[in-house]
């Protein structure tokens, strides 16, 4: 089923990191981190990874990338939701849902230091956050709204606002291919009284003057990532069939292939460099591992209960895995 907004958090209660042997599923570690760890972001360029604590007091902890340990908290805006690091700048963006209905912010802090930079407003219910480092511009999916905010990441101001359809919207996932200057915003199904379209779409849009150049309907498309060796952009989706992962052509949008995952697929990863995909099943708590040129399955890895986010360290070959059933962040080397 598609994500609809939580209205309390999980479990009240200090969350966990737990390092993972990809082999054995043995813990051969754990760091204590904020309550509710709802997603992640990593910084090749610090070796450093940032857990979104979702919760009234918003915080978000910064750990080292080789063996997890803690090296801050950081205090964000209430509920924060989602995360993105701009490398070029060492900017950390967070997507903060706040008090609903009322518009959403976006916090920036100094990856390094922990300090704040600046808060701006966006729309209604921020869901997600991604970066183009070469245009200095963070995008915004504002899902109440169904509206993508265009931020610049120089001078922290709001350059455009994208619509995508009427309200109650849908936007919940972005991603962005920096070689074309396309975002890629994946919309849910919408959902009505009596039922509605299983279907939902993505739409490419000009990062450079917010035109929607063309969308694509997907049954029931719940995740999206980007492959930036193969320039393919990859949304699962959850259907009465089961889950699948597609993969479109980032230029042409054609679908390419189509491989078997999990039944309820909730976010993907990419290790460009490896050439592995990796697709967390929300209902299962497995983290299958799939080649990313055609999809042929390699493993299936036992992570946290109700895994919600991961992200993909390429330098060191780690996966990150951010658990909302169990408050823990697992550290897995799957190869």
């Amino acid at each position: 089923m598609p994500w609809t907004p939580p209205t309390t958090p999980w479990d009240l209660g200090p969350g966990t990191v737990s390092a993972l042997d990809a082999a054995t599923g043995a813990v051969v570690g754990v760091v204590e981190v904020g309550i509710d760890p709802f997603a992640v972001a990593v910084d090749e360029r610090a070796g450093r990874v940032f857990i979104v604590n979702r919760n009234p007091n918003g915080t978000v902890s910064v750990l080292g990338a080789r063996d997890g340990h803690l090296l801050q908290n950081v205090r964000v805006g209430s509920w924060p939701q989602a995360i993105a690091v701009d490398e070029a700048t060492g900017k950390v963006l967070v997507a903060n849902r706040g008090p609903t209905p009322g518009p959403g912010s976006i916090t920036v802090f100094d990856a390094d230091q922990g300090t704040e930079l600046g808060e701006i407003e966006v729309g209604v219910y921020p869901a997600a956050v991604a970066v183009d480092s070469r245009l200095g511009l963070a995008f915004v999916a504002n899902f109440v709204s169904n509206t993508v905010s265009f931020l610049s990441t120089r001078d922290l101001r709001i350059v455009r606002t994208v619509r995508l359809g009427a309200e109650p919207g849908t936007v919940a996932r972005l991603v962005v291919d920096e070689s074309s200057g396309h975002l890629f915003a994946m919309s849910y199904p919408p959902r009505v009284s009596g039922g509605g379209p299983i279907d939902g779409q993505v739409a490419i849009i000009d990062e450079r003057n917010g035109a929607i150049l063309k969308t694509v309907t997907l049954p029931n498309p719940t995740a999206m990532a980007e492959n930036p060796r193969t320039g393919q952009i990859l949304v699962s989706s959850a259907t009465d069939q089961g889950g699948s992962l597609t993969a479109l052509d980032g230029r042409t949008w054609d679908r390419l292939w189509t491989a078997r995952v999990g039944a309820d697929p909730d976010a993907i990863g990419v290790d460009a460099k490896a050439d592995r995909l990796f697709v967390l099943d929300h209902d299962s708590g497995t983290l299958d591992v799939l080649d990313a040129r055609g999809g042929q399955s390699r493993c299936s890895i036992r992570v946290g209960d109700r895994p919600v986010a991961l992200a993909v360290s390429e330098r060191l070959h780690r996966v990150f895995v951010a658990s909302a059933g169990d408050d823990t962040l697992s550290i897995i080397q799957p190869y």
